[in-house]
């Protein structure tokens, strides 16, 4: 696995212009700063290509790439994981 921190990302494949304020998304948001509001969601990290599933700003579950090309439900399932879904959806 590479180190994110090691990689550069140029402004104008970003459609960022440089110099602008940093979007509010989760997406561009640091991990710290999500863990200090208690995010919960899914964030996907774009340098990495993986996606995070947050809970209470902690990360529960960290979903790769090549997790995905393998198994195209394990998004889906690791939020249901998370998220307590499966309880749910078995009730009704």
């Amino acid at each position: 696995m590479s180190d994110a921190k090691n990689h550069i990302v140029a402004p104008q494949y970003t459609k960022v212009e440089v110099g602008a304020p940093r979007p509010g998304h989760p997406d561009f948001t640091h991990s710290s700063e999500l863990r200090q509001i208690g995010f919960c969601g899914l964030r996907h990290n774009s340098i990495t290509e993986d996606y995070e599933v947050w809970l209470d700003g902690k990360i529960e579950h960290v979903i790769t790439k090549q997790q995905r090309t393998l198994d195209p439900n394990i998004v889906e399932r690791k939020w249901a994981e998370v998220f307590g879904l499966d309880d749910v959806k078995s009730r009704t």
